[in-house]
């Protein structure tokens, strides 16, 4: 028990001081680059992320479920993460042909060169082996109980991306191209050690892909896929939309603010690690937990809020004088954030009691969203676009709520009901 306790605890510290270098150092690279070769930043950084969520869309979801039933049978663990791979090379092949020409269009159109418009799609391929080599492989570690040793690489190679674009100012060489650069470098530098550590963990015989793991594995893509891909496009829009009708300074605003919100990454650290757990083995007074859970982990947030309210200018100093003239837009994208976080804790918790089967109507709440936005905001300004951007952390706090009554009873009393909790047979078919 007590090692348990010690490895969250280690876990918890690592990640968050992991994520906190991380904001960091992206707080300096906008300081420190131009806002045009910000702009491109921002849209890297997105593309980035995009293609991490689509390329494996859903892999997990099989994945974990087969090491789940046979851990800690080494041979299968090695064939479910052969067949993990295949299936996630397969998508691969679909997504990143579009990811591609998306991103050369987003740099074009943002006044990237051609020379380094390639240039970034190469170091897009690199990073995306990089995470080949690594996501799927880790599983195996933390199954493992190596998350410490998984953690204490993460913040070595923060502080190193740190040091390195640290260097690269002091060289008067900062640019895009070697921030993303340096990305791209510590990635294969992660995928390097965590590969060596699956490979003398794991039997060094081939092993053979069943096709059973691949077909569960395929229906765990399926079925999130529609979700990822919407995902991901609501996430992206805005940065399209700026694109299109706005400039190249608006998207590097834009960018500049985005980073002042995740300062609030360290502190999500917490929802997994205390916040979804204790909801997770309660039985009694749900309601009451959920709502004092979601505003405890929402406490950094508000603190954010009143920061942009009463100084903004002490956080836009973390951004550099570039920005230093957006003292409104500061408070609305602390507010978007915060929303932001609230939405995605409260999806949290409930989904880690199975209670997701009405997730899928986010979609058309956010297209209707969509729809309704694009008619009565301004997205030629910032606000406008930040307006957007927030309103599609609605739709997940409304099926998150509704999930949660369908699962518990029926209507909103079960929010404070101090009955036992058990789920109805309309909120158990998707655990």
């Amino acid at each position: 028990m007590f090692a348990t306790v010690r490895r969250a605890l280690v876990f918890l510290v690592g990640k968050g001081l992991a994520q906190g270098l991380a904001a960091v150092t992206g707080l300096l690279l906008a300081r420190w680059l131009s806002v045009p070769d910000f702009a491109l930043y921002a849209i890297i950084s997105a593309i980035i992320g995009a293609m991490n969520v689509l390329t494996k869309s859903g892999v997990y979801i099989g994945y974990a479920a087969i090491l789940g039933r046979h851990w800690p049978d080494l041979d299968r663990a090695a064939q479910a993460l052969a067949a993990a791979l295949k299936v996630r090379r397969s998508i691969s092949a679909v997504m990143l042909p579009p990811i591609m020409a998306s991103a050369a269009f987003l740099l074009w159109s943002n006044g990237a060169s051609t020379s380094l418009t390639v240039a970034m799609l190469v170091l897009l391929l690199v990073l995306w082996l990089a995470d080949m080599r690594a996501s799927m492989v880790e599983e195996i570690l933390i199954y493992d109980h190596q998350t410490n040793s998984l953690q204490m690489l993460e913040v070595v190679l923060s502080v190193a991306r740190l040091a390195a674009i640290c260097l690269l100012q002091l060289a008067s060489a900062t640019s895009v191209l070697a921030a993303v650069a340096v990305n791209a470098v510590c990635q294969i530098a992660r995928a390097i050690p965590i590969s060596r550590w699956v490979n003398q963990k794991l039997p060094n015989a081939p092993h053979s892909v069943l096709p059973a793991d691949v077909r569960e594995i395929q229906l765990g893509v399926r079925r999130q896929m529609p979700v990822e891909i919407f995902y991901v496009f609501q996430s992206q829009i805005v940065l399209l939309i700026l694109t299109l009708v706005a400039g190249v300074s608006e998207v590097a605003n834009y960018g500049a603010l985005s980073r002042i919100g995740q300062i609030l990454l360290p502190f999500q650290a917490l929802v997994g690690a205390f916040a979804i757990p204790a909801f997770a083995k309660a039985q009694r007074r749900l309601g009451e937990r959920l709502i004092a859970l979601t505003a405890v982990c929402s406490v950094p947030g508000v603190l954010l809020i009143a920061m942009a309210s009463v100084w903004p200018s002490a956080l836009l100093w973390l951004v550099g004088p570039n920005y230093s003239q957006l003292t409104g837009e500061v408070l609305f994208m602390s507010c978007a954030a915060v929303l932001s976080l609230f939405s995605g804790t409260l999806r949290a918790l409930v989904s880690a009691r199975g209670w997701n089967s009405l997730a899928w109507i986010t979609i058309p709440l956010s297209l209707t969203w969509a729809c309704a936005a694009a008619i009565s905001l301004d997205l030629h300004t910032l606000v406008g676009a930040i307006i957007f951007q927030a309103g599609f952390a609605v739709g997940p706090i409304i099926t998150s709520l509704l999930d949660f009554c369908r699962s518990t009873g029926q209507g909103i009393e079960p929010l404070f009901s101090t009955r036992n909790a058990e789920p109805s047979s309309g909120g158990g078919e998707d655990r």
